[in-house]
């Protein structure tokens, strides 16, 4: 059960990455005037220094370090986590 929170949260965290790739550091107007709206994955523009060549669904380096930067929390959490649980 854990195991699946924990990989639902960074599969989240992925699929949000990579819906706002072709937006990221582009401001507001900018998103408007070449998306409308962005409600699916779309390609990164040609404009975009962030994400250079990223086609829909790509994830960024944003979402690749991040477990990187979680072992150290997540063994805690874990550890924690582990003692608690009711032995099933």
């Amino acid at each position: 059960m854990m195991m699946d929170h924990i990989l639902g949260t960074l599969y989240g965290m992925a699929f949000g990455d990579a819906m706002g790739m072709p937006s990221e550091l582009l401001s507001r107007r900018r998103i408007q005037e070449i998306f409308g709206r962005i409600t699916t994955f779309e390609d990164s523009p040609e404009e975009n220094p962030a994400a250079i060549d990223m086609t829909k669904g790509q994830f960024t380096d944003d979402t690749a370090q991040a477990p990187s930067s979680w072992t150290r929390s997540w063994k805690m959490i874990l550890c924690r986590t582990s003692r608690s649980l009711p032995r099933t």
